[in-house]
């Protein structure tokens, strides 16, 4: 049990606590402190002082080297560091090769050198026109062939991995039999369809070209036109149904946009735009379905498209 005088102090301390309470909801913040701007004024006026004393001093080599590494650093406004960047990382590798191995290497890498490279996934996308030519038989049969399309690039690291959805149009060079009595006939425009999926990986890249060798696997087919069709349904058992397709080729990028230059902000994007010529060539497997069919396309295509990637520190 408490006594009079114990519930009056108990009373008076939480009056103290809730006033203290109430104090802290109503408190004035103070006005910016100032200490660190003057200590930057401070150091910059006395930066030439600073390094005479650091040059007689009998610290070793790497220490010197060190600590005028760091004063450089500190010496310079925050808000214009971005701007000098490309100085301030040159002096910190020139360090780091100054003395290799050195106790300092880890505090100068986090610290005070600031480098960003490429991430290692990037995204594109490309349209693209051009023409191909039949070989072997096909090329008996159909003419050249005009295509149109878009792909779409998955970059990971060196790789790139393209999905492709291609169309195009030609004409029938002659009378072909579909059917018992079908007869598709010469003149008549066909319809070329080329889903793609290939994988090339990146043998030169630089501020000018990209070049890209890739494989992969696709599946063709040659048909009738939609509107064909439709006057004649009959038709739509003319020609050959998608069969698997196989393909090589080469790309090569012509950068557009691109500066080349290393990335010395986080926020920056490695991103161009790019006119792509693109050399492939399409072995389908017709013959396994269509006796006498066989060959592959040479096709030639330009496009324009574009690839980004973000950006990500290395150390």
């Amino acid at each position: 049990m408490y006594h009079t005088s114990e519930y009056r102090e108990l009373l008076d301390g939480l009056r103290n606590v809730d006033s203290i309470y109430q104090a802290g909801r109503n408190k004035v913040n103070p006005q910016h402190d100032l200490l660190m701007a003057d200590i930057f004024r401070a150091t910059v006026a006395a930066k030439p002082r600073i390094l005479d004393q650091i040059a007689r001093s009998e610290l070793s080599a790497e220490n010197k080297d060190m600590l005028v590494l760091y004063l450089n650093y500190v010496t310079v406004a925050s808000d214009e560091r971005s701007r000098k960047r490309d100085t301030l990382n040159q002096a910190a590798d020139d360090f780091l090769a100054k003395h290799p191995g050195s106790i300092y290497e880890n505090q100068v890498k986090k610290n005070l050198r600031f480098r960003y490279v490429p991430a290692n996934w990037g995204l594109g996308i490309e349209f693209f026109s051009g023409y191909g030519i039949f070989t072997g038989t096909l090329a008996d049969n159909y003419d050249h062939v005009v295509p149109i399309g878009v792909d779409f690039d998955i970059e990971y690291k060196n790789a790139v991995f393209y999905l492709r959805d291609c169309l195009g149009w030609g004409h029938v060079l002659k009378d072909q039999p579909y059917s018992s009595a079908g007869l598709w006939p010469k003149g008549a425009q066909f319809a070329f369809f080329l889903p793609e999926l290939s994988v090339g990986y990146t043998i030169l890249d630089n501020k000018l070209i990209k070049a890209v060798p890739f494989a992969g696997i696709s599946s063709m087919s040659i048909g009738a036109t939609q509107a064909d069709s439709q006057n004649q349904p009959s038709l739509d058992n003319a020609g050959q149904d998608l069969t698997l397709t196989y393909l090589v080729g080469f790309n090569a990028d012509l950068k557009v946009g691109f500066s080349g230059k290393a990335t010395n902000t986080p926020t920056s994007d490695r991103n161009y735009w790019f006119i792509r010529i693109r050399y492939a060539y399409d072995m389908p497997q017709f013959q396994s379905k269509y006796p006498g069919i066989a060959g592959g396309l040479h096709c030639i295509t330009v496009g324009i498209g574009g690839v980004g990637r973000k950006t990500k520190r290395k150390y």
